[in-house]
Formats: C-alpha cells, structure tokens, sequence
C-alpha cells in the first residue's frame, strides 16, 4: 500500500514520523526518536571551560575562546541528521506522494538544510510550530490542513 503522506513532528530533542491518509481519521506511528542531549542546556553539555585564545589582550590578560557553534546548536544538527537519514530510508522504503515537516523554526531550517534529494523533492508545505508534546491521537486534527 502506498502511504499519501510521511508527517515528521520533530523538536530538537524528539520526533515522531507518521504515515498519514487523507481518507483515515489516525495516522500510523512508523518510528519514534528520542534525543536526550538536544534538551539539555549548554552548560550541561560542556564539561570543561572555554579555552584560552593565546593573544593578549591590551592589558596583558587573556580573553576565554568561546565556540563559533552553541553545544545546543551542534546536537540539533546530530539529531537533523540523525532524522533525515529516517526520512530517507522512509521515503525509499514507503514512497509516499509527499513529506511534511513540523518543528519549531530553528529545528525546522536544520532538517532542511540535511536533507537529501529525493526527500527534499517530495516536501510539502509544513508548519514551523512546537508541536512534539501534543498527543499521537491530537495530532491528526491539528496538522489536517497539511494533508
């Protein structure tokens, strides 16, 4: 059977991928994720400080050398990838007629930037909103403009 539509509601710290019909009331739960690391903050994530830069500075101190990329930010992309690498065994697997993508807008332009072709070939407009916490049953009602 041909699924109509994946559905992957995601935040950076879980996600949930569903196969969805138009014609059906609930939507078939295919995988869920977890990403324990993607909700914690920075400063549990590191467990050092910062570096040292070895310039100095006008007064002969030196500055910490802060990271270009938050820890936060770095475990976002593991988990963007972690998901699109699904989304693509998903899309070879099932060959829906399209992808619908949830998340919170800064999760939201991870996924995108990782997906692959044939993926990104199939996304239909998607809802940049948290939406992970809402209920398996909910969410069909809630995304049904999607389909």
């Amino acid at each position: 059977m041909t699924v109509e539509t994946l559905v992957l509601v995601a935040d950076s710290a879980r996600a949930r991928l569903f196969a969805a019909h138009r014609s059906r009331p609930s939507w078939e739960l295919l995988e869920a994720f977890d990403h324990p690391r993607g909700a914690v903050h920075d400063r549990d994530i590191l467990t050092d400080r910062p570096g040292r830069v070895h310039q100095s500075t006008a007064d002969g101190r030196r500055s910490g050398a802060d990271p270009k990329t938050s820890p936060h930010e770095v475990e976002a992309e593991v988990f963007a990838r972690q998901l699109a690498a699904a989304l693509a065994d998903a899309v070879t697997a099932r060959h829906p007629q399209r992808v619908v993508l949830v998340a919170p807008p800064r999760f939201l332009g991870h996924l995108r930037a990782v997906l692959d072709k044939p993926v990104s070939a199939l996304l239909a407009p998607g809802r940049d909103e948290d939406l992970s916490a809402v209920a398996d049953r909910d969410l069909p009602g809630r995304l049904a403009d999607l389909l």
